[in-house]
C-alpha cells in the first residue's frame, strides 16, 4: 500500500526526504510482492549476504497514505491497524531453517500456511506460536488445524489486522507485560493475501527490552 502512491505519481520521494531540518536516509527501492511477509524474505536474503552480522535492525512500516477505504478494512482480514514496528534482533547464529518464507501452492492459502506451521511446531514442545491477527471467521482456521500448540492470544480486538507488523506486535505486547521472565522460543508467522508466508524463530528473556507507544 505505500508502494502505490510512488509508483502512480501522488507522492514524491522528495516528500519523505526531508521533514522540518532533519534529513532522513532517500529511498531507493519498494519490496512490494511479499506484502505482509516481505519483511521475512528481506531478513533472509540480509543474513544470506551477510552471515556474521551480530545486530539487525528490521522496521515494519504500515501506512494508508492515501487514505484507501480498501486499507481501512476488508473482508479478507476485518479491520486494519497502522503503525511503525521496529526490531532489534541479536544473531547468536544464522541456519537457513531459521528464517523460512515462501508460497502456498493451492488457492486455499490460510489452510496450507496453517498446515506448514503445524508440521514445524510439531514434537516441539518448547514452541510459541505468533500468529497473524484475524477476525474470528479467518482464525477459526488456526483454531482448528493449531489446537494443541501453545500460542499467544490473538489481539486482532484491540488492533485490528496490523498485517506483518502483527506477530511482532504480539510478542511486544506481552513482552511490556512482563509476561518473558523466562526464556521462550517463539516462531513469528506472517501470511499475505496472495499467500506468500514466512516465519522466524526468535528467542526472549527477562533481558530482552520491549517499548509500545499506542496512538491517541
Amino acid at each position: 500500500m505505500i508502494e502505490l502512491p510512488f509508483t502512480t505519481g501522488a507522492i514524491a520521494e522528495s516528500d519523505l526526504n526531508v521533514v522540518g531540518k532533519e534529513q532522513y536516509v532517500p529511498v531507493t527501492s519498494f519490496v512490494n510482492t511479499y506484502e505482509c511477509a516481505s519483511w521475512g524474505y528481506s531478513l533472509r536474503y540480509y543474513l544470506k549476504q551477510n552471515p556474521n552480522a551480530r545486530y539487525v535492525m528490521v522496521s515494519i512500516l504500515d501506512a494508508n497514505v492515501l487514505d484507501l477505504s480498501f486499507w481501512q478494512s476488508n473482508e479478507n482480514w476485518g479491520n486494519s491497524g497502522f503503525g511503525l514496528c521496529t526490531l532489534l534482533l541479536e544473531v547468536e547464529s544464522f541456519e537457513k531453517k531459521d528464517i523460512t518464507a515462501s508460497c502456498a501452492v493451492t488457492y486455499n492459502t490460510t489452510p496450507e500456511f496453517a498446515t506448514i506451521i503445524r508440521k514445524m511446531a510439531t514434537g516441539r514442545d518448547d514452541l510459541i506460536l505468533s500468529l497473524p491477527f484475524f477476525p474470528e471467521n479467518i482464525r477459526q482456521i488456526f483454531t482448528k488445524l493449531l489446537n494443541g500448540f501453545e500460542q499467544l492470544p490473538d489481539l486482532h480486538g484491540r488492533w485490528g489486522h496490523c498485517f506483518g507488523s502483527d506477530p511482532w506486535l504480539n510478542i511486544v505486547c506481552h513482552g511490556v507485560n512482563g509476561d518473558f521472565q523466562q526464556p521462550k522460543k517463539i516462531l513469528a508467522c506472517s501470511i499475505a493475501l496472495n499467500g506468500y508466508y514466512c516465519t522466524a524463530e526468535v528467542c526472549v528473556d527477562q533481558q530482552s527490552t520491549f517499548y509500545l507507544s499506542e496512538a491517541v
